[in-house]
């Protein structure tokens, strides 16, 4: 049984295909003799650690910093320049498009994010992540490479769609994420951005629904009101259970302490965090882990 993720471009279907090899976390010392090469499939990277430079053959180099976001086209020859002492690691995936009669989709993706002239035309895109940002690009890549190898093909088409369509958000932010047919300031795109903005800054402990209203230029009794219709909840609910099912996340899969945890999940002290998380599991933090983490220290045979 196979299970593939699809989109329509230009009224032909395209089926997504990983190439499983292609997603991972690459450390380059200083002057890595990194060659040219063209890539005939969609090339995203993060830049995770330190900084390098982009070399695209017939453009002008690009000084890549820490958190810079980068979406490399089909069939672009590029290579990277590493001058930084501390060395640069990449966080990257490879995809293509394909459709029904095994020919690939080569066009840039901006045509697929609404560009069009020039803008359409460039071999690359590149944004500057805030860390916010950048921690939930790391957090959907390495759930994915997570999931990539697992039985269920659905799961993992689905793993590595969420990462390049939340990619493509940080790449070309509301144009990519507007749905055309609903008008700007209706609920139901207001409600959107809202959950946007949730899922993307969860991680800082300084988010709340003040916080958020003053990006979106509403009160907060306002948003309040049409997200609480349009989700039967409130954003401060909203944004508590995404901490904590990011805590859940961790809890099960890695063996960080519970302050490292509860403080990358946005909770500012621990016993608010714990209360907060019995109540929602119906476990504490530690009885989860011991639950659900095999790999915890008090779960080990060895």
């Amino acid at each position: 049984m196979s299970a593939e993720i699809t989109i329509l471009w230009n009224e032909t279907p395209y089926h997504l295909v990983p190439e499983e090899a292609k997603i991972h976390h690459s450390v380059f010392p200083p002057g890595f003799p990194f060659p040219r090469h063209v890539h005939p499939a969609y090339h995203l990277i993060l830049v995770e650690q330190a900084c390098c430079t982009l070399d695209v053959t017939g453009s002008s180099p690009l000084l890549c910093r820490e958190n810079t976001l980068l979406l490399i086209n089909p069939n672009v020859e590029h290579r990277f320049l590493y001058t930084d002492t501390r060395g640069c690691m990449h966080s990257s995936l490879i995809w293509n498009f394909i459709d029904a009669a095994g020919h690939r989709l080569l066009r840039p993706l901006q045509e697929l994010g609404g560009r069009s002239g020039k803008e359409a035309l460039r071999p690359y895109v590149a944004t500057l992540l805030t860390p916010v940002q950048a921690s939930g690009f790391r957090l959907r890549q390495r759930e994915c490479e997570r999931f990539l190898s697992c039985r269920d093909p659905g799961v993992s088409s689905m793993k590595f769609f969420n990462l390049v369509s939340f990619s493509m958000e940080l790449l070309w932010g509301s144009l990519w994420a507007r749905d055309p047919r609903r008008e700007e300031g209706s609920a139901a795109l207001l409600s959107e951005r809202v959950q946007t903005l949730i899922e993307t800054c969860f991680p800082d402990p300084d988010f709340n629904v003040r916080r958020l209203a003053g990006q979106l230029q509403f009160s907060v009794s306002y948003l309040n009101a049409v997200f609480s219709r349009e989700n039967g909840c409130s954003i401060a609910t909203a944004l508590r259970m995404r901490r904590l099912e990011y805590a859940r996340e961790l809890l099960k899969n890695t063996t960080h302490s519970i302050k490292y945890i509860y403080e990358q999940c946005g909770f500012t002290r621990q016993n608010y965090f714990a209360a907060a998380f019995r109540q929602e599991s119906g476990m504490t933090p530690l009885e989860y882990r011991k639950h659900f983490n095999r790999n915890a220290p008090e779960n080990r045979s060895t």
